[in-house]
Formats: C-alpha cells, structure tokens, sequence
C-alpha cells in the first residue's frame, strides 16, 4: 500500500457504562474478519508480483517460529507491529520457589511498533456511523485452559466470552452461544452457560472437530426491564483456531 493512501476505520457508537452522564458514548472499531500469513502473503504478492505466494508464506511461517523461539529465550523481540517481550504470571511461596505450571502460566507483553504507529497516526481516517444497534457485543473470546485471547479453543474446554448485553434471555429457541464453522456446516450450541453476565458468558467448548470458527451470541436480552421481541445476535468475526494436536495456533497471547 502505498505510504500516502489513507485507510478509512469504520466505528459506531455505544452507550458509555463507565459514565452516568446522558448522551456519552464510546466508540468500536468494526473488525471485519481474520488475516493470517496466507492472506498476507496475498497482498505481498499484489504489491510485488515478481515473488511466488507459497514463497512468501514460507518465509512469514519461517520468520514467526524464529521470533517466537527468540521470545521463549527471554529475547525482546521488535518488529514494526511492536515489541514483544515475554513474562511470568504468578505468586512464588519463597525464595526457593520453582515454576508450577498449575500455579503460573507465561504470556506476551507488547508495546506498538514504530511502523504500525506510523500508520494509525498518518493514513487511518476514522468513520464514525452514528449509534450501533443496540443488542449483543463480543469484545473478546478467551480459551480457558491455555488463557489464550481471541486465537484458539480447546475441545471440551471452556470459552470466557466478554462484551455487552451478552446475558442469554428470553423464550426464543434460538437464544444461546454458537460455534459456526467458518468452513460452512451448521452451527453448534453450547449445551450450558457456567456464568450467565451481561458482560460475560462462561460457556463449555463442545467436541468441535478440527478447523476455524466464529462465536455467535443470540439473546433477546435488553438493558431495561422489557426483553426485545426478536432475537438479536452478535457473530464474533475473529477466527478461532480449534486442534485436537498439541500443535498451538499463529500469533502468541499479548496482554
């Protein structure tokens, strides 16, 4: 993309719940879907067409096991989408205390990137459409076991689901949270929400064969005392990687 294009940033509006005062909103960008290194790849190869994309991919699958290795060595790893240095989570019981994986976990720390600062401050204009419709918001999806945020799902593990007016409510049958096989298929229901929040849903992750999926949330819930009519739905549309292998999907956990 050449440098002076501008990038236009679709949001809406929504109700502000960390104010009392009428008419303050807060703005969301609209995520219009998942890029891995293929797609990538692709747009390489419309910039530059003299390279071959299963080149390209190879060497961007390359260069993310290079810098997730240099990462697990404890390396600051920096790049133009940011710098990623890698923590541990967890109390310690004394000085001689060792790691417990039942106990601690690792994650990603990550700071923006000069390249990709660039680009938000100088050619990414933001569309602001007015107030979104009010109904179910997904802000994040994430696996339980492996505390990953919004990348992968463990079969029959459990999916933290955050937003707004998520809360399953209302009569209709097709109320409930969804996991829709981005390859085609039917959608597959959870069989039990553990935590049922306006602001969160704990649901189990059925036995979902392998493959991409979004979450869908459909409720008739509403921030008043009157349930909507209509079920209104939310589909999350970050793709989420399901893998019964120990294999573990592109791009690490960044808190």
């Amino acid at each position: 993309m050449a440098q002076e294009e501008k990038i236009i940033l679709n949001a809406d509006l929504y109700d502000n719940p960390l104010t009392k005062r009428e008419g303050d909103y807060m703005a969301k960008p609209r995520i219009t879907g998942s890029l891995y290194n293929k797609e990538i790849a692709a747009r390489f190869v419309n910039e530059r067409s003299e390279f071959r994309l299963e080149t390209i991919v190879n060497i961007l699958d390359v260069c993310d096991q290079l810098k997730a290795e240099a990462v697990a060595e404890g390396k600051s790893v920096i790049d133009g989408m940011g710098e990623y240095l890698i923590s541990i989570l967890g109390a310690f019981d004394g000085a001689t205390a060792q790691f417990d994986p039942k106990e601690h976990s690792l994650t990603v720390n990550y700071k923006m990137g000069k390249t990709l600062r660039g680009i938000l401050e100088n050619q990414v204009v933001v569309q602001v459409n007015g107030p979104a419709t009010v109904g179910p918001v997904i802000n994040s999806v994430e696996d339980a076991e492996t505390k990953s945020l919004n990348t992968q799902l463990s079969v029959n593990g459990v999916a933290i689901i955050s937003g707004s007016n998520l809360k399953i409510a209302g009569t209709s049958e097709e109320n409930g949270v969804y996991f829709v096989p981005v390859s085609g298929g039917e959608p597959v229901k959870a069989r039990f929400l553990a935590v049922n929040k306006p602001s969160q849903l704990i649901a189990p992750i059925p036995n979902l064969p392998d493959g991409k999926y979004w979450v869908r949330v459909t409720t008739q819930y509403s921030p008043g005392s009157i349930l909507v009519k209509t079920a209104r739905s939310f589909e999350y549309p970050i793709e989420l990687q399901v893998s019964t292998s120990q294999d573990k999907p592109d791009g690490p956990s960044i808190s």
